[in-house]
C-alpha cells in the first residue's frame, strides 16, 4: 500500500498516478436467518440471498476511503495527517514535471493501520456490532515482499494478525463457490480482468470439479501499474486544458482551476459510458471567465492511447504466460474492479481477444475481492462449505536447485520471476564468504547461500521498516512533548487574559494604562503562537517570561487585596491570643513569663498591631507579604516565649 498525498486545498486527500484504490471492506460470514443451514450450497445461497455480501451483514465504505479520512478516522485526524505529510502541488495530473513528490514523514504501515483499525471498530460497535474474528488484507498479486510484511505489521498495529490473500486468489474464490453452475458439466477457462483506479491486474484460471473439491488451475497473470479509472481522468483532463489554453491563452491554471477541470473529467468519465460525445460547461473556471467544450469518446481514446497500450500489454502477458495456444481457448472474460464499466478498456479487451471471447460482468465489481476472502476463509475451516475449493497457484518465482559437490548447492532463478530487482534480489540472499552470484542468458546462479525465501526477502528490508518504525517512534515523543508544552503555554496565556478582562480586583488596584499594556502583551503573545510554528522549548519559555514580566505586577497586585482581609483577620485573632495569654492563661496556669521575654513579646506585638492597623486603614505602603511577615513574626516569638514561661516564686 502506498500513502495518499494531501492537496493544497486543505483536508481533502487524493490519489497519485502512483497511488492506490484503498477501500476497506468488512464481510460478516453468518447465516441470515435462525433456519438457514451451516453449510452453504448454490441452492442455498439462492434461498437465502447469500450471507456473504447481504447488505445487512456487509460492511464496506462505498468511495474512495482515502478521500473521506477526516470522516473515518474522526475530525483530529485531519490535523494529525498534515503533520505526517507537506504541502504539494496538486498539478500532477496534468502536469508530472511540475511535481514535488512528499517526503512522507509517516510510515506507510502507520496510515494503513489507521484505516484497518477504524474500520474494524466500526465493525464492532457501530455497523453490524459483530466481533471481527479474522482479518484478511486482499492485496495485489504484484506485491513486492516488503509491501506484504508492511502490511501484516499494519493488521498488527490494528490490533490482529492478518492473512494476506491476492486479489486473484479472492476472486477466484468467489467465482468458484457462486458461478459453479458454469464449469460444472465441463472444465472452463476463465480470464478475470481486475481495472482498478490505478492498476490492472488480469490473470486466467482453469476451474473443474471432481467429486469432493473445485479445484481452481492458475495458468497465466499479467500486470500494468499506473492504468486504471484515473488513467481515464488523467487524459479528459489533458483535452479540457488544452482546449482552455486555446480559447484563452492567457490563462493562469492555478490549483483551484486543476480542481474543477479533474472534478469535471470525473463526470464526464461516467457520462462518456452511455454517450459517444458530451457538451460540458464550466463556470467561473477562472475567474470572469466561463468554458464550454465537447469531449468525444474517439478523442479520450486517442489521449490515452499510451496507456490503453500498456493495458493490452498485461492482457497479452497473461495469456502468454498462460502458455495457451491461442485466446480462443478461453471461455469467458470476468470483468471485477471499479473502473471495469469504462467502454474504452472494454474495447481494448475485444481488440486483444479479437472479438472471439464473449465479456461478462456476473460478480459485484466492487465487492469481489472483499467477498472472496470471506469464502476463502470459509474454506480454511472446511465445515462452512459443502465442496472445498483446492486453488493449485502457480509459484512466486522458479526455483531449480543443482548439486555441486559436498553438500553445496546452487539455486536458480529466472530473471523475470524476480520479486525486486536483481541487486537487491542478490543483496537478499544472505551470500556467505565463499558464495557468488552470476546472471547469465537471463538465469541468475546463487551458490554458498540458503534457499531463497520470503524470510531471505525479508531480512533485506528489514532494516528499512524498523529504521522508519524508530523515526516515527521519535518524531511522535518529540511531538507530544512540543505539544505539552504548547498547551502549558496556552494554558497559561488564556489564565492571564481572563484575570486581566474578568477579576474585579485588577480594576482596584491598577490603572486603564497599566491593563491595556499587559493586553497588548497577551494578544502579542497568542498572534506569534496562531501565526508563527513556535516550538523550540527556550522560545516558549521567553515568551512565557516575557509575559509573566509584563502582567506578573498587576496580578500580584490583585492577589494581595484579595488575600489581604483574610490575613488581617489571621494577624487580629493572634494578636488577641497573645494577649489573653500574657494577661490571663499563664496566671491561671501558674505560670508567667520572664521580665525580658515579656518585653521583647510586647515590642514585637505592638509593630503587629500597627501594621495591622495601617492594612485595615488601606496605606497603599503596606502590602499583603508584609501583613503575613508580621503574623509569622508575631508566632514565632508567641512559641519561643511560650518556651521560658517559669512558675513565679511565693510570697513569704
Amino acid at each position: 500500500m502506498r500513502a495518499s498525498q494531501l492537496t493544497r486545498s486543505g483536508p481533502q486527500l487524493v490519489h497519485t498516478a502512483d497511488g492506490r484504490k484503498f477501500t476497506p471492506a468488512i464481510a460478516s460470514l453468518m447465516p441470515n436467518t435462525p433456519d438457514a443451514p451451516l453449510i452453504l450450497t448454490d441452492i442455498y445461497v439462492d434461498q437465502y440471498d447469500r450471507s456473504i455480501g447481504n447488505l445487512n451483514h456487509l460492511l464496506r465504505y462505498p468511495k474512495n476511503c482515502t478521500r473521506y479520512i477526516p470522516q473515518l478516522l474522526g475530525k483530529n485526524f485531519t490535523k494529525k495527517i498534515t503533520g505526517y505529510f507537506k504541502v504539494r502541488n496538486i498539478t500532477l495530473p496534468l502536469d508530472q514535471d511540475e511535481d514535488n513528490y512528499l517526503e512522507v514523514l509517516q510510515p506507510p504501515e502507520f496510515f494503513a493501520a489507521e484505516l484497518l483499525g477504524k474500520a474494524i471498530e466500526d465493525c464492532k460497535r457501530t455497523k453490524v456490532n459483530l466481533t471481527v474474528d479474522s482479518l484478511t488484507v486482499v492485496v495485489p498479486k504484484f506485491y513486492t515482499h516488503h509491501q506484504r510484511i508492511a502490511m501484516i505489521r499494519s493488521g498488527k498495529l490494528a490490533t490482529h494478525k492478518p492473512m494476506l490473500l491476492d486479489t486473484p486468489t479472492a476472486v477466484s474464490h468467489l467465482f468458484a463457490v457462486e458461478r459453479s453452475k458454469i464449469f460444472a458439466d465441463k472444465p472452463q477457462v476463465i480470464m478475470f480482468v481486475d481495472i482498478g483506479a490505478s492498476q490492472t491486474q488480469v490473470w486466467i484460471d482453469e476451474f473443474t470439479v471432481d467429486k469432493n473439491a473445485t479445484i481452481v488451475n492458475e495458468l497465466g497473470y499479467g500486470w500494468v501499474d499506473g492504468v486504471g479509472g484515473q488513467a481515464i481522468d488523467v487524459a479528459i483532463g489533458r483535452l479540457i486544458r488544452k482546449e482552455l489554453t486555446k480559447k484563452n491563452p492567457n490563462a493562469e491554471i492555478t490549483y483551484k482551476t486543476v480542481e474543477l477541470i479533474m472534478n469535471s473529467a470525473k463526470k464526464l468519465k461516467h457520462m462518456l459510458t452511455l454517450q459517444e460525445e458530451v457538451n460540458q460547461t464550466l463556470e467561473d473556471i477562472i475567474p470572469g471567465f466561463d468554458f464550454s467544450f465537447k469531449v468525444t469518446r474517439e478523442e479520450v481514446r486517442e489521449s490515452g492511447k499510451k496507456d490503453i497500450q500498456r493495458f493490452k500489454r498485461a492482457i497479452t502477458q497473461s495469456i502468454t504466460s498462460s502458455l495457451l495456444s491461442s485466446s480462443s481457448d478461453i471461455n469467458r472474460v470476468e470483468l471485477v474492479g471499479g473502473a471495469s464499466r469504462i467502454p474504452l478498456y472494454i474495447d481494448a479487451i475485444n481488440e486483444t481477444l479479437n472479438f472471439s471471447v464473449p465479456i461478462h460482468r456476473t460478480m459485484n465489481p466492487e465487492e469481489a475481492s472483499v467477498t472472496g476472502s470471506s469464502y476463502y476463509i470459509a474454506n480454511m475451516k472446511r465445515t462452512y462449505l459443502e465442496k472445498p475449493v483446492i486453488f493449485k497457484a502457480c509459484k512466486l518465482y522458479n526455483i531449480a536447485k543443482k548439486n555441486i559437490g559436498e553438500n553445496k548447492f546452487s539455486y536458480f532463478y529466472k530473471e523475470k520471476d524476480l520479486p525486486i530487482g536483481i541487486n537487491q534480489f542478490i543483496l537478499s540472499a544472505d551470500l556467505q564468504k565463499d558464495g557468488s552470484a552470476e546472471l547469465v542468458n537471463g538465469i541468475l546462479q546463487l551458490s554458498g547461500c540458503k534457499k531463497l525465501t520470503h524470510s531471505g526477502l525479508h531480512r533485506q528490508k528489514r532494516f528499512r521498516t524498523e529504521s522508519l518504525l524508530t523515526a516515527f517512534e521519535k518524531k511522535e515523543k518529540e511531538e507530544s512533548e512540543r505539544n505539552a508544552r504548547i498547551h502549558e503555554l496556552e494554558s497559561y496565556v488564556i489564565e492571564v487574559r481572563d484575570k486581566l478582562t474578568k477579576d474585579a480586583y485588577i480594576y482596584k488596584v491598577s490603572t486603564a494604562v497599566e491593563r491595556n499594556k499587559a493586553m497588548r502583551a497577551v494578544a502579542s503573545v497568542q498572534h506569534r503562537m496562531q501565526n508563527e510554528v513556535v516550538s523550540d522549548e527556550q522560545e516558549l519559555k521567553h515568551m512565557k517570561r516575557d509575559l509573566e514580566q509584563a502582567c506578573g505586577d498587576i496580578i500580584k497586585k490583585a492577589e494581595d487585596a484579595r488575600e489581604m482581609p483574610n490575613e488581617i483577620q489571621k494577624l487580629k485573632h493572634l494578636i488577641d491570643e497573645v494577649s489573653n495569654a500574657v494577661l490571663v492563661d499563664f496566671e491561671e496556669q501558674g505560670y508567667e513569663l520572664p521580665e525580658s521575654v515579656e518585653h521583647e513579646l510586647g515590642k514585637v506585638m505592638s509593630k503587629s498591631e500597627e501594621i495591622m492597623k495601617r492594612a485595615e486603614n488601606g496605606d497603599s505602603e503596606i502590602s499583603t507579604d508584609d501583613v503575613r511577615l508580621a503574623l509569622e513574626r508575631l508566632r514565632r516569638q508567641y512559641e519561643d516565649s511560650k518556651k521560658s514561661l517559669v512558675v513565679p516564686p511565693k510570697d513569704l
